[in-house]
Parts: C-alpha cells; structure tokens; sequence
C-alpha cells in the first residue's frame, strides 16, 4: 500500500498506482475504498481493460449488475483477451439468473485461459443451474485433466454422478477429493449425501459428523446430517440438527420446513418424504449456506 501512495503522491495521475492500491483495498475487504480507486485509475487511463473488469467484480459484489456488465462490455471492447472480463460478466449473468448467457462467457474465458480453474467452476455451475448433468461432468473431466490436484474439483464431478445415480464413479471421485484434502468439509459432506442417495446412512452420518467437526457452523452439513438421521428413522437426532440450524441463522426457511416435517413424522403423520425440500417449494440454497447442489 505504501509503495502505491508514494506513486500517487509523485503523480497523482498514474493510474497503475491507483489500480495496484485497488486490489489491494479489495484484499483487505474495503470495497468503496477499491472501487475508488479503480474508477481513478479508470479517469485517467479510460483504456485500463483490467481496472473494468476489477470494478465489475466490486459492482458485482454490491450488486449492481447493470453497471457491472457495463464494464464488462468496456473492458472486452479494450481488450477482447480479458479472461478475466469475460468470467466477471459470466457471473453477473449467472446471478441474473441467465445461465445460457453465463455459459458463454465461461466459454469465451476458458478459450483464453485454459488454465483458469474458477472459469471451470463457474461454467459447471451455470450448467448444474440448467440440469444438464451430462455437460457438468463433462465440464469437470476438462477440469481434472488441466488440474488433477483439485479437490472442489473432484468434489464436483462426484456430486453430479451421484445425482445421475451413478453410485460407484461417484464414490470414487469422492474418495478421492478426500483423499487431496482430507480437511475438507465440502468433501465430506457430498461424500455423506451420496452414502445418503445409496442409504448407507451410517456412513453418510460418520461423513457428516467429520465436516462438522472440520466447519462447526455450516447449516448446511447440519441438513443433510437432519435428513440422512430422518431417513435413518432416528427423529430426534434430526430434529437437533434442524434446531441447531435454526440457532445459527433463525432465518433458515429450508431448514425450518425439514424440522416441522420431521416433527409431523415423529407423531405418526403418513408423509411421504420430499426430496431435499424440492416438494416445499424451496431452493436447496433457501438457507443461504449451501453449495449449488
């Protein structure tokens, strides 16, 4: 940072010194400060292509999409090579809710950088957002090849086997991200829900307890832990875990719906069980800590 404002001192228009001190700012977790500075930079160097796409991040992070497609647009149109410019504007339109404009920017962004891994995993969620399941894995199997020591990787590709059905490849893409990163919750806890799918519940739970012991707060073992305990017949133990949920986040609205289910099925009501909250009307991620799958 200091090195940035002696620049800016000395030339209060060098707009690398106003780009450089907004990355900075935005590592530090100030985003008016960054979003300042890449402005800065943008006034006095209008054709700063990556001073765009870094205050699309920021707009993007605040949520002002139109302005982050913005410059997005202007970034590309400087510098149609941008990687970066194009997965910005990927994510803009995945949290627009277009995935098929998303997927083109991912496309565009792997194109030029097929080496990015979080282009990788922003194409696989725009296609997991479109259900093509198919696509997804084929998406990671590009992934792995480029970067077989990723774990979220291997994590991915094996949730969408397990949601295929695919048990067997599943559990081995599982095994294996555990095995690259045996402190991984994210790990565990797909690994529990696809032992949950084939309902070797002891296993899922043992799964289970181990991100929960790695991540302590993630609501979002605590659901899958709640429902594997339910489908396993042991109400009260789900009913603890949607309870400890709702100490975490009283507005966990999924989460909520799963403890009245399962108090209405501890008192003998004839339910048939929903999956995963989809027969509720409500979003795996209503409780706003869960992964896309």
């Amino acid at each position: 940072m200091r090195e940035n404002n002696l620049a800016i001192e000395n030339n209060p228009k060098y707009a690398p010194a106003y780009f450089n001190r907004g990355i900075e700012q935005y590592r530090k977790g100030d985003r008016d400060a960054a979003l300042h500075d890449y402005g800065k930079a943008i006034e006095f160097d209008p054709k700063h292509s990556m001073a765009h796409s870094h205050r699309a991040n920021v707009l993007l992070d605040k949520g002002d999409f139109d302005a982050a497609l913005r410059d997005c647009a202007r970034a590309i149109e400087v510098d149609p090579k941008n990687h970066n410019a194009h997965y910005n504007r990927g994510r803009t339109h995945y949290r627009m809710g277009d995935p098929d404009a998303a997927l083109a920017d991912f496309d565009a962004a792997i194109r030029i950088a097929p080496r990015e891994r979080a282009a990788y995993r922003g194409r696989g969620d725009a296609l997991a957002k479109k259900g093509d399941l198919d696509a997804v894995i084929a998406n990671y199997d590009a992934a792995i090849r480029t970067h077989p020591g990723d774990s979220s990787f291997w994590v991915n590709r094996g949730t969408a086997r397990s949601q295929k059905g695919d048990h067997e490849a599943a559990l081995r893409d599982l095994n294996k991200a555990v095995e690259l990163a045996p402190r991984s919750a994210d790990a565990y806890a797909e690994r529990g829900e696809a032992f949950t799918r084939m309902g070797d519940y002891d296993a899922a739970l043992r799964d289970f307890d181990k991100a929960l012991e790695i991540s302590p707060r993630w609501v979002y073992a605590y659901r899958l832990r709640g429902i594997a305990n339910r489908k396993k017949g042991d109400y009260d133990a789900a009913i603890r875990d949607f309870e400890r949920i709702l100490e975490i986040n009283p507005a966990a609205t999924l989460s909520r719906a799963e403890l009245d289910l399962t108090l209405r099925m501890k008192n003998g009501e004839d339910i048939v069980e929903w999956d995963e909250g989809k027969n509720a009307g409500l979003d795996l991620d209503d409780d706003g800590d869960s992964p896309l799958w």
